[in-house]
């Protein structure tokens, strides 16, 4: 059995991810590590696309 997904959006709170993935930037810090994590989760989906969420507008889910 296969599982067939068109379009899967993926949240971030840090504009330096965002900022990464939309102007293929690379450099050695954390942010190269969680980006190229998401390129290898994307890669798994039919399309993807990854969107900046302010951090005061994701109050609940920050605190859980």
């Amino acid at each position: 059995m296969s599982l067939h997904v068109d379009n899967v959006v993926m949240e971030t709170d840090s504009q330096r991810l965002w900022q990464a993935f939309h102007h293929d930037y690379e450099d050695a810090s954390d942010t190269s590590l969680v980006l190229k994590d998401y390129v290898t989760i994307a890669s798994a989906f039919q399309s993807s696309s990854l969107c900046w969420i302010r951090k005061d507008a994701n109050k609940a889910t920050h605190v859980l």
